[in-house]
């Protein structure tokens, strides 16, 4: 194991000498697991490049996102596209993670994101409840609660869903496979879940939505692994 293929792997960093030194072998897994990210497989490297930038970005690491989205962009992801994963990000983790990828964006690509649609239409509270039963068959006791108490957040929640999830220039498969990296890396095997399901309904398969949490392992450890893979059986089995 050499520090150049860590470093080819993940990008420049000073701590990737020492730990070559320290432990080639921890060295050598840790570049194995990096491999997963920049090879096709049943996911393709453009969208688990796409998985590792938005890994970054909520992660706090700016070098990794810049990196990765450069990855994912030479390998034809457009500046629409990954403005709508920032938007799926910027529901799911909020303006920080919105933030570190459109600003990474800005400073690899010279392509203008295309303007979305103007909103002007009025939505109802019964619509919007309508809306969450047909998609969980059922209100959900989070989506009951806001209508009751604070019904302004259950249409903000309502509005960024449907923009982000469902009307984005990014696939609307690939959005979910990504929350599902995002929230392994952030050990949520609840939201993984919810989000392998939705994808599965769309179309991915288990070895796309595998290899999409197993991009958390080098930016969040084996925790994420564990976290995602208990998600993505529980959606598997219950479908």
């Amino acid at each position: 194991m050499n520090t150049q293929r860590l470093v080819e792997m993940l990008g420049p960093a000073a701590w990737a000498e020492g730990l070559v030194a320290g432990s080639p072998k921890f060295a050598e897994g840790l570049a194995s697991a990096a491999d997963v990210i920049h090879s096709d497989g049943a996911l393709p490297a453009r969208d688990k490049a796409l998985c590792a930038a938005v890994i970054g970005a909520v992660k706090r690491l700016p070098e990794v996102t810049t990196r990765y989205l450069t990855i994912a962009m030479d390998r034809g992801m457009t500046p629409d596209e990954v403005h709508g994963a920032a938007l799926t990000v910027l529901i799911s983790r909020g303006i920080p993670g919105y933030q570190a990828l459109t600003e990474a964006l800005a400073e690899i690509s010279d392509g203008d994101v295309s303007p979305g649609p103007p909103f002007e239409a009025e939505v109802s509270m019964d619509a919007i409840l309508d809306y969450y039963k047909g998609l969980y068959g059922e209100v959900p006791a989070n989506v009951a609660l806001g209508a009751q108490h604070a019904p302004g957040a259950v249409m903000a929640y309502y509005l960024m869903r449907q923009a982000a999830l469902e009307e984005s220039p990014l696939e609307n498969r690939l959005a979910d496979v990504m929350l599902c990296a995002i929230n392994a890396a952030e050990f949520r095997d609840d939201f993984v879940e919810i989000h392998a399901r939705f994808a599965l309904k769309g179309g991915a398969t288990a070895g796309q939505l595998t290899e999409a949490v197993a991009c958390a392992i080098p930016f969040a450890g084996v925790a994420a692994w564990l976290a995602g893979a208990n998600g993505l059986i529980a959606a598997l089995e219950n479908p």
